[in-house]
């Protein structure tokens, strides 16, 4: 299988932190450019709590139409309402994308039989392919190997997972007890760092939020894997590991993102979801700086 990165995109905003469909254009077009493989609107980095459905559907349109075959588009569905799930599913199927990534309601909780119901109800719902969202910092809940391989032996259209854990030995075992019997089974990490883990366990790569920022060194991480090419891998693994620290600067990163999108010359708003859009003084001009090393370390 090869590996990939897919971006989970940041969302522009107006100065009225309206939905900005013009600055999203110029945002797929520069992350196109640069090479990478996938997109992934309307996840966490997406901020996609703060739009309507028809907001939703307008960026997801966009979204087909601009890739246009020429990257793969894999949308976030994700909403508190299931029936709103449901609708946003299939659109995201009417539009012959990827899929949809889908993630657990938030708040409450979930146990396993809880989220086995959630995944195969939606899946009977919908021709679309899920990718289950596992993100257990944000839903409060884990979505366990063993339910995941309990849904692929009743669901074809269930093809992969997102699995944003901090410890990386949960993404270990996932392939562990679940690629031994759905060996198509697409496991992507969501942190950066996890890359070089998630492919020597059989995973497909990434979905993760530094590729925004810095796709560049991302594609020419992913090419050096796929060309099994070892002192390249290190090389831009270390470059990766240097940018991990801009995650430390704001509580929500996408701000930050934004303003190393304008910084390299993106035409956008500075705005993110209301009340993040403040950082600390100091912090920004720190991103630049990381930014700035580890393209340095990546040459």
């Amino acid at each position: 299988m090869k590996k990939v990165i897919y971006v989970p995109t940041i969302t522009a905003f107006d100065k009225n932190q309206k939905l900005d469909l013009k600055a999203n254009k110029r945002v797929i077009d520069f992350l196109i450019k640069a090479g990478v493989d996938g997109l992934v609107p309307l996840g966490s980095t997406g901020e996609f709590t703060a739009f309507s459905f028809e907001q939703r559907k307008s960026l997801i349109e966009l979204y087909a139409n601009e890739a246009n075959g020429k990257v793969d588009v894999l949308a976030g569905s994700a909403s508190m309402d299931f029936d709103e799930t449901v609708k946003l599913t299939d659109f995201i199927y009417s539009l012959g994308l990827k899929g949809a990534l889908v993630l657990m309601p938030y708040y409450f909780g979930a146990n396993q039989e809880n989220i086995y119901e959630y995944y195969s109800t939606l899946a009977n719902k919908t021709k679309c392919d899920i990718y289950i969202y596992n993100y257990p910092g944000r839903t409060t809940c884990d979505v366990a190997p063993e339910t995941v391989l309990r849904l692929l032996k009743n669901h074809k259209n269930i093809k992969g997972i997102k699995d944003t854990v901090g410890d990386v030995a949960h993404t270990k075992t996932m392939a562990k007890i679940v690629l031994k019997e759905f060996v198509n089974f697409e496991i992507y990490s969501g942190y950066d760092d996890q890359f070089c883990d998630n492919i020597t366990y059989g995973g497909a790569g990434c979905i993760s939020g530094l590729s925004n920022i810095a796709p560049d060194i991302w594609v020419s991480l992913v090419k050096s894997a796929n060309e099994k090419n070892f002192d390249n891998i290190v090389k831009y693994a270390n470059a990766l590991a240097k940018l991990m620290d801009i995650y430390a600067l704001d509580v929500n990163f996408s701000l930050i993102f934004k303003k190393l999108l304008k910084y390299q010359g993106i035409d956008m708003e500075e705005r993110a979801i209301f009340p993040y859009n403040s950082i600390e003084e100091g912090n920004f001009q720190k991103a630049v700086e990381i930014l700035n090393r580890a393209r340095e370390l990546a040459k």
